[in-house]
């Protein structure tokens, strides 16, 4: 044979020898053992194995005292396993012919036959005693119990009440009308063994609701059934989460056996407590308080008059979970009681979910570990008897009442449901949720879908509402609107067209306009001297549109024409005086000249200052002294005093500085003398010169004084008015006496001058050159200019 002879039938424990020939085999161990290892395994709590010597051997014939394995046709001996190892090396001993020695079965002694025969008999006969037992003990638990044997339909899964009348229904329970029960209800997940839970707890495992191991839910509709040991009515009901033609009947089905219920009994079977769980119940709360409660409360008004007690709390819940590899609520890996329990743990739970059961009158939890079946009902028969027990808050009744106030509730709430899908991933999972301003409609745009330059675009079927504050009523070109094109317009004070000065003067002449960027110009509001027609309706067309945020209210009634006039004009002004800085100098001087005491030396003829010789430019101010009549420069005639005799009264003027330094010293009288004049000497041409400074200054406070009030009247709506405006809107800073508050004309809130210094057009507030904007609107309006190109 070759040298790589496979030896088999060694020890497979291996533990106090090293390849010793088997010769025990254990049946529980599963495997064949050395003498040795059967010595060292089989104590204490293993010596009861069952165990049997297999075979014998020969031993080595080399004299090792092992067991031998094979025989050697060339050497002529019989051989260990070690041995044959040893001899059989070097190239011509391992070519030698070897074969395995066959195992001689030991033969069993009459003895050991007979003893095991005898073991056989009394454990046959032990086992047919416990059968007869337990098979007594079944006897006498439903003895004279003929209503455990079945239970019937009570409702269908139609909502239909399968059975006619109280007599009938007190019947097919097998009790009296005079008994007195509660009712103990379950629900739960189906395949969580709801059925089986019912039959182990109340009828000591008998099949009164049909289990069944097939994919298919076992229990249609509710099932009823009567337990005389504990006077209750069990019902059974069909599982959550099932194949159902209509989740939502079978749902209301459901909350009305749990309305009539005592006891009502969450049975799930899973690792850990689940969400559905907490929202069944929560939900079944809500419902039962808003909708159930006053029914029960009318229905209890009718057996006011009889003894029936008034169930005036609502039911309790027991929450009976089984698992299999985690720790149930209330303890620990350690198998200890958790200091918080297991009914505190389930509140946290419930108002983490924001579903706490506030109409329920107590909740009890019952946990199983089942490592290997059965499950282990004691704890949970054990709460099912105390609580059923207790009449402290719920009360027995008689079993009419029950079939009376199921009839009254499936009446009442009856009736055809919208059958709802429930959609896994809902569209608010993905939508934009972004809501229209005026009427609060969601858009039905994806997340994020400006990145791509998309606009928001309600749902088909929900028209916006209008809001004055708002501004989101739009005018349309009701002639482009007519040929199904919705062209926007917006009343403005002059056309695109137009320049500052003709549109300012247009206005001026017929109104504001309304044009449109397809037909042009189509309205003017003063047109024609009379009849001039409003523009809604023949014009334009009203639409309301829907106003998200971020978009800008539209302005239609024209309300900023005022200020872009003023604007107009304060351009044209400054245009004005830029062009015209020195004819206007010369208008002025003549009109100085035309008023100027006698005295006065004219305007024309004054080149150069009387006192220092410097020569007058175009932008230097000519000033006369009031009391000689020469012309000087600002410097020359810095001083006032009064000058009487020249007829400007006891008000000091403007005198310059060799009038001032002579006059101070002298008297009135010495002073007209030494001048050679009266005080009434050109009083008429000093009174008119005087009244026109007056008036000067009159006219120039006044505008200052009104500046503000003009710029609030000309205000568009949709401005913040400048006593709101403190501070910046964008850098927040404040804002001094002596800052100018720039206005958006695209939003309209007040910012500085590095806040707003550029300019584009908004043609939605009717501005349709280029104007003052913030630096936020300046990226929108841009960005939105060039989405649109």
């Amino acid at each position: 044979m070759a040298a790589s002879l496979d030896i088999s039938r060694v020890c497979e424990e291996n533990v106090a020898c090293q390849d010793d020939h088997a010769t025990i085999k254990c049946a529980e161990c599963g495997t064949m053992q050395c003498r040795a290892c059967d010595g060292l395994l089989h104590t204490g709590k293993l010596a009861s194995h069952k165990r049997a010597e297999i075979y014998s051997q020969p031993l080595c014939e080399r004299e090792c005292s092992k067991s031998a394995i094979v025989k050697c046709d060339d050497c002529g001996i019989k051989l260990c396993n070690e041995c044959d190892k040893l001899l059989h090396q070097g190239k011509k001993r391992s070519s030698h012919a070897r074969v395995k020695l066959d195992l001689v079965p030991k033969e069993e002694t009459l003895a050991d036959k007979k003893e095991l025969q005898e073991t056989t008999l009394v454990e046959e006969h032990n086992q047919k005693e416990s059968e007869l037992d337990n098979h007594e003990q079944k006897e006498n638990e439903f003895d004279n119990e003929e209503a455990v044997s079945s239970s019937f339909l009570l409702v269908n899964d139609k909502e239909e009440i399968m059975v006619n009348s109280k007599e009938e229904f007190v019947a097919k329970l097998g009790c009296s009308l005079d008994s007195s029960v509660k009712v103990v209800s379950i629900f739960g997940n189906t395949g969580d063994g709801k059925s089986f839970t019912m039959n182990q707890a109340f009828f000591s495992g008998k099949e009164v609701f049909h289990t069944s191991p097939s994919q298919t839910s076992c229990t249609v509709g509710v099932w009823a059934a009567y337990c005389q040991h504990y006077e209750s009515v069990i019902v059974d009901t069909e599982g959550l989460l099932g194949v159902t033609n209509d989740e939502h009947q079978r749902n209301r089905l459901l909350m009305k056996i749990l309305a009539i219920s005592d006891v009502i009994v969450y049975r799930t079977r899973a690792e850990r407590l689940h969400n559905d769980m907490f929202n069944f119940i929560g939900d079944a709360s809500e419902a039962y308080l808003k909708y159930f409660t006053p029914e029960l409360k009318d229905l209890s008004h009718r057996y006011s008059n009889s003894d029936v007690p008034i169930q005036m709390l609502g039911p309790t819940v027991v929450v009976f979970h089984e698992t299999q590899n985690t720790y149930p609520l209330g303890t620990s890996a350690e198998g200890d009681n958790d200091a918080m329990g297991a009914e505190k743990q389930l509140m946290i739970r419930f108002s983490e979910c924001n579903k706490v059961p506030q109409a329920f009158s107590s909740i009890e939890y019952v946990g199983v570990k089942t490592m290997s079946p059965p499950t282990d009902f004691e704890p949970f028969q054990k709460c099912i008897a105390n609580l059923l027990a207790n009449n402290s808050v719920r009360t027995c009744r008689p079993p009419g009442i029950i079939y009376d106030s199921l009839s009254a509730l499936n009446q009442k709430f009856t009736g055809e449901i919208d059958k709802v899908v429930v959609n896994t991933f809902p569209d608010e999972y993905f939508s934009c949720r972004v809501e229209c301003r005026a009427c609060g409609v969601r858009c039905s745009k994806s997340m994020n879908h400006e990145r791509d330059g998309l606009h928001h675009i309600p749902p088909p079927g929900s028209p916006c509402k209008f809001l004055h504050q708002l501004g989101n009523q739009v005018l349309l070109c009701n002639f482009c609107y007519g040929n199904g094109e919705e062209n926007e317009v917006i009343p403005k004070s002059y056309s695109s067209e137009d320049s500052s000065w003709t549109g300012m003067l247009k206005f001026a002449w017929s109104g504001y306009v309304i044009e449109c960027p397809t037909c042009g110009v189509i309205y003017r509001s003063r047109q024609h001297w009379y009849g001039n027609l409003d523009h809604e309706g023949k014009i334009t067309h009203s639409k309301i549109i829907h106003l998200w945020p971020g978009d800008v209210s539209r302005s239609n009634d024209g309300t900023h024409s005022s200020r872009r006039l003023l604007e107009g004009m304060g351009a044209v002004m400054s245009a004005i005086g830029n062009v015209t800085s020195v004819p206007s100098k010369a208008v002025s001087g003549w009109v100085t000249d035309q008023i100027a005491p006698s005295y006065w030396t004219p305007n024309s003829k004054i080149m150069s200052c009387r006192d220092c010789g410097n020569p007058f430019g175009p932008d230097d101010f000519k000033h006369h002294c009031r009391a000689c009549g020469k012309g000087f420069c600002d410097s020359c005639s810095p001083h006032s005093i009064p000058v009487p005799w020249r007829g400007w009264g006891l008000t000091p003027v403007r005198v310059c500085n060799k009038c001032h330094a002579h006059y101070t010293s002298k008297s009135d009288e010495a002073k007209q003398k030494s001048q050679g004049a009266t005080p009434t000497d050109s009083s008429d041409k000093v009174s008119t010169r005087y009244v026109g400074e007056a008036l000067a200054l009159a006219v120039n406070s006044a505008i200052t004084y009104s500046k503000g009030a003009i710029t609030d009247a000309t205000r568009p709506s949709y401005w913040v008015p400048d006593y709101q405006i403190t501070h910046c809107h964008k850098c927040n800073d404040e804002f001094k006496s002596i800052s100018v508050k720039h206005h958006c004309r695209s939003c309209g809130q007040g910012f500085c001058d590095s806040c707003s210094s550029r300019k584009a057009c908004v043609p939605l507030r009717g501005w349709d050159s280029p104007v003052r904007v913030c630096d936020s609107c300046y990226k929108k309006l841009t960005s939105r200019s060039t989405k649109s190109s």
